[in-house]
């Protein structure tokens, strides 16, 4: 079993993405100074001009290469007989941060998108944060489904 055969599983993935989705929002409504306020700004206008959320489709969107991106810290977790994910990707939250950093990092070097571009590395510190704090999150949705799988 892959992560990504747990977290873009049909049935759960629109639960992943919500919740992490809602642990993003969860830190960026308590982020305070000019980058705070740049990234919900950012998020609005956003929301403004597609008329709806925006964090769960993103995150919909980036999910298969944020598995791929943490696969080997998933085989090294089942390799290591520990029983909570969350905890061993928090152990490593620096290497899982930027792993994740790398999918956008991509992402943003291939958009078409000129103000994104533009605005990126002025966000990236920020964006680095949104993601450590989901590092748990993460960690608690792959390990609920583990716990599924093992008691069914």
């Amino acid at each position: 079993m892959t992560l990504a055969d747990i977290l873009l599983a049909e049935d759960y993935r629109p639960t992943v993405a919500g919740r992490l989705a809602d642990a993003v929002a969860g830190e960026i409504a308590t982020r305070s100074g000019l980058s705070g306020i740049g990234l919900r700004t950012a998020l609005k206008m956003a929301e403004a001009r597609r008329g709806e959320p925006v964090l769960p489709l993103l995150i919909d969107r980036l999910l298969p290469e944020f598995c791929t991106v943490l696969e080997p810290q998933f085989e090294a977790f089942l390799a290591s007989g520990r029983d909570s994910f969350g905890a061993y990707l928090s152990e490593r939250q620096s290497e899982v941060t930027e792993a994740l950093l790398s999918v956008t990092d991509r992402r943003i070097e291939h958009t078409q998108h000129d103000a994104l571009k533009q605005f990126y590395p002025q966000l990236r510190t920020t964006i680095h944060n949104e993601f450590a704090a989901t590092i748990p999150e993460i960690g608690d949705l792959v390990q609920a489904r583990l716990d599924t799988t093992a008691a069914g």
